[in-house]
């Protein structure tokens, strides 16, 4: 959308086409037939951020249970430094290195401007210290009709129920 809107979009891959997961691939595929570029690593790294520029972070999702390592790790240290430079990070359901779960820091985290959520608020940003809440998470309006929890599925309106609104 952003892209036929005239702006400047690049999709940066930090694995190659082989080495990603299904859901990811399929996401490849949809920019390379939308005409979004898909870049390595390097594009991210090397960009000439500047204020008005918005840093998408969909690095890492909820499954997160360890640090993050390697490209991953690198990719957050990168958005830092183009959030330092006067671009602005919104983050895709929680930011990358958040644990869902208990909202702590597993490792390196991307501190993000605005945090957009699906299907459900996450436990972890209702959780996340105060001291670290940089900003409070926008609900996309996307509705779950079921969901597994923790093995267990549960009902849209039970987890609802089960995790209520909290304030943030």
């Amino acid at each position: 959308l952003l892209q036929k809107g005239g702006r400047e979009v690049v999709v940066v891959a930090l694995a190659p086409p082989d080495k990603v997961g299904e859901d990811a691939l399929a996401m490849w595929k949809l920019a390379e037939e939308a005409g979004v570029p898909v870049a390595g690593f390097p594009a991210l790294r090397d960009f000439p951020a500047r204020p008005g520029d918005v840093i998408v972070d969909a690095i890492l999702g909820t499954g997160l249970t360890r640090p993050a390592s390697g490209a991953f790790a690198e990719a957050i240290e990168a958005i830092a430094l183009l959030r330092e430079r006067g671009a602005r990070v919104l983050a895709v359901d929680l930011p990358s290195g958040l644990s869902a779960d208990t909202g702590r820091p597993l490792g390196p985290v991307v501190q993000a401007d605005r945090t957009v959520t699906f299907a459900y608020r996450k436990l972890g940003l209702a959780l996340q210290p105060r001291e670290n809440r940089r900003h409070s998470p926008l609900d996309a309006g996307i509705e779950i009709v079921a969901l597994e929890l923790r093995g267990h599925h549960v009902a849209d309106d039970a987890a609802r129920a089960g995790v209520g609104q909290r304030a943030l």
